[in-house]
């Protein structure tokens, strides 16, 4: 089992999304699926750690906003550190 962290787009832990695990029996098959149902791009990717690139579109009253978060997929799941 793996976990999926939503990141800002600079890399800072996002709170308003909870992490969610995901099942898959390696790093590299997490990331495919992610991939796949998210139709994002993988960033960077090592044995212990994946980051996509996830593009959503967002409709506001008057245009569509591009939203560019990231997904970083591990073994457990990414959690901030207090008072750093």
């Amino acid at each position: 089992m793996f976990w999926g962290t939503w990141l800002n787009i600079d890399g800072a832990y996002n709170p308003r999304y909870p992490a969610f695990e995901i099942e898959a029996e390696s790093i590299a098959e997490a990331t495919e699926m992610q991939a796949k149902e998210r139709g994002s791009k993988v960033i960077f990717q090592n044995a212990a750690i994946a980051i996509l690139d996830v593009k959503t579109i967002k409709k506001t009253k008057a245009k569509y906003i591009e939203d560019i978060r990231r997904l970083a997929i591990t073994d457990a799941p990414l959690i901030p550190q207090q008072g750093v």
